[in-house]
């Protein structure tokens, strides 16, 4: 066995001198600092967007995401195929963060160069765009004589269109809460037909306010309704969109043709009086 050594000992150090002298390929990387939505403003609604990441593949093979603004480093020399899908954080949850199913990726054809950080496009912006004619727009931005919202039985404030807080475009809702007026409710009246069971659907909403706002379906069953809660937006200073994940409620609906979405907020005693404003709310689905 001692004969055995030396000789076991120089092929180790044989095939170390293989492994450090192998050469490691130098990434390229790729640089996004902010991301953008475009849409078809009459069928789509307005271009609101709360893109945080970006979900990277480089020549069909994944490569992690990451929040922007971002310096991406990627595995690949020379030509290369690049697919950016938009994330967010699903139902504004930071521990959510998805790509969202309604925004077609990005495809750009990079020549990357080791060790060179290329832009994703010259000003760096991230375009994105809705896939085209794959699926349904229900919205409301505020901009049109009347709302796709009226008032549930019971509630004691309405939602009105004002140009003094906007988000997009020239008008948004408001709704005032008072010791006189401190329930709203209000539900919307768009001829939806049929539920999407079973497949993507979201509610995009951006909002702003002193107090909460309850999102939620309203079902239908002959006679009856039944509200299914679906989310609880708390006050945000500023405007804020959020995401909402319609397909697990969706899924408590099954069989339901007939179904709208309500929003409802309630004065709390220790607030002398509430302002929540609301604009482009949009709803939508695999058609």
């Amino acid at each position: 066995m001692a004969r055995l050594f030396p000789v076991v000992l120089l092929s180790f150090f044989l095939g170390a001198c293989d492994i450090f002298n192998e050469e490691e390929l130098a990434p390229g990387f790729i640089y996004i600092d902010s991301a953008d939505v475009f849409t078809n403003l009459p069928l789509e609604g307005p271009p609101t967007h709360n893109i945080t990441d970006v979900h990277v593949f480089a020549n069909e093979t994944f490569v992690g995401s990451f929040e922007l603004p971002a310096r991406i480093a990627i595995l690949e020399n020379g030509p290369t195929r690049i697919n950016v899908s938009a994330g967010i954080k699903n139902n504004g949850q930071i521990a959510q963060r998805v790509i969202y199913p309604f925004y077609a990726p990005l495809l750009r054809e990079m020549d990357l160069i080791p060790g060179v950080v290329l832009p994703i496009r010259e000003d760096s912006i991230a375009e994105f765009t809705y896939f085209q004619d794959a699926y349904e727009f229900y919205f409301e931005d505020f901009e049109s004589i009347g709302n796709a919202l009226e008032a549930a039985e019971g509630s004691s404030a309405e939602i009105i269109t004002q140009d003094q807080e906007v988000n997009f475009g020239q008008f948004s809702g408001q709704v005032t809460l008072t010791s006189d007026a401190p329930l709203f409710e209000a539900r919307t009246t768009w001829d939806t037909g049929g539920l999407p069971v079973g497949t993507p659907a979201y509610m995009e909403i951006d909002f702003k306010g002193n107090n909460p706002l309850e999102i939620g379906m309203v079902r239908q069953i002959g006679d009856a309704q039944q509200k299914i809660f679906v989310i609880g937006l708390r006050e945000q200073e500023e405007w804020t969109k959020v995401y909402i994940d319609l397909r697990p409620r969706m899924a408590q609906a099954v069989g339901t043709s007939d179904f709208s979405f309500y929003f409802e907020s309630q004065k709390p005693p220790q607030l002398s009086q509430v302002d929540l404003f609301i604009d482009n709310i949009k709803f939508v689905h695999l058609k």
